[in-house]
């Protein structure tokens, strides 16, 4: 009985260890807390198949396609990467403590944790959006690109700055390539 004992809390400490060797791990950059489908991460020209647990640094792009899905996770900010989209973390980034991502193609949801200041920001070819914590959609089209909030507020802008609102939740910010520095908003008024 003490060995089973000796042997189950020996078991208990090791999961323990290795979880909490995960989680501090887990904290300093991003990872790929779920992939299913066709995910791709790319990193200097090179594309792997992106699995779970896989580290997302500064410099590289999670590319899905048809049918793919891919959820990153750095510690309470997660994103949830759509079928046939691409985003990435710019290179410059690194080692700052403001996130952006870019967001070249399909649709992203953004859950990001409330701080005092904004600390996290997405730019797309026609739209640019700075949070201090939010859940918001961006969407990026051929022909627009469209952001939805979904809880809290995101600040929307033009990618030239011309243009710049809040966006409160129920309410859609949408810019057409055709006319990159207007920013329509819908909601309950437009």
């Amino acid at each position: 009985m003490f060995k089973f004992k000796f042997t189950c809390r020996l078991a208990a400490t090791a999961f323990l260890l290795s979880a909490s060797t995960q989680a501090i791990a887990g904290s300093e950059g991003w990872s790929v807390s779920e992939a299913s489908g066709s995910v791709f991460l790319q990193h200097d020209g090179k594309r792997v198949i992106a699995k779970r647990g896989a580290s997302v640094q500064a410099g590289d792009s999670i590319v899905t396609g048809q049918g793919g899905r891919a959820v990153l996770v750095k510690g309470q900010d997660f994103v949830t990467v759509a079928s046939n989209s691409r985003i990435s973390i710019p290179q410059e980034q690194a080692g700052s403590a403001f996130t952006r991502f870019v967001q070249d193609l399909g649709n992203a949801i953004f859950r990001v944790e409330k701080r005092a200041s904004p600390h996290f920001s997405v730019d797309t070819p026609y739209l640019a959006a700075v949070v201090k914590g939010t859940t918001f959609s961006v969407t990026v089209g051929r022909d627009d690109t469209s952001l939805q909030v979904i809880e809290g507020v995101v600040e929307v802008a033009t990618v030239d700055g011309g243009a710049r609102e809040l966006v409160r939740p129920g309410s859609v910010a949408m810019i057409a390539a055709s006319d990159r520095y207007r920013l329509s908003i819908n909601g309950d008024q437009a």
